[in-house]
């Protein structure tokens, strides 16, 4: 079960405090600088910020362990999907991607999503996630502050999302195609 692994997850990381999860490798396309300054920025001061994938061409990870950010690496899709589900926030804040599957996963196992206002973004998730500007740290910290508050916002990002998310079923794919 879920519910199981979650437990699991957080001792094996000793994840102790609610959550922000990112995901994708460190790379400065990724745009986990803007994200760490804007973690640095936000109200509640009792939440970590856990960043999950593979180190990137740049190596950039190091400057990613601090107080309250885990990095983790790379770890297995039921770890990730267990913390997909544990989240107060998924935050994905790419400069470009090509589709951004982070985002699919993270609306079909219901965690609200906050991410950068660019063109995949908007049109994988539509009214389904809360949008901020990749460049402006404080835009980030507003957008995240706003959704971490606002249960009513976070309840209907994670409904409309996990409608969206069935848009992306291989079975849909393939009656498109027939």
């Amino acid at each position: 079960s879920l519910v199981g692994s979650e437990m699991c997850i957080r001792d094996r990381y000793n994840i102790q405090s609610p959550f922000i999860l990112t995901v994708g490798k460190t790379e400065p396309r990724k745009n986990l600088k803007n994200l760490i300054n804007a973690f640095k920025k936000i109200n509640d001061k009792n939440i970590d910020l856990v960043i999950v994938g593979p180190e990137g061409w740049s190596q950039e990870s190091i400057l990613y362990k601090g107080f309250r950010i885990r990095y983790l690496g790379l770890i297995t899709d039921q770890e990730l999907y267990s913390l997909y589900t544990a989240c107060q926030v998924f935050v994905f804040p790419s400069l470009w991607e090509g589709f951004g599957y982070p985002l699919v996963e993270a609306m079909n196992l219901g965690a609200p999503i906050i991410c950068s206002k660019i063109a995949p973004f908007e049109e994988i998730a539509k009214d389904s996630a809360y949008y901020f500007d990749p460049l402006s740290i404080d835009d980030m910290a507003q957008a995240i502050n706003k959704v971490l508050v606002d249960n009513q916002l976070k309840k209907n990002l994670v409904e409309s999302g996990k409608i969206r998310a069935k848009e992306f079923s291989w079975k849909n794919y393939y009656n498109t195609l027939i």
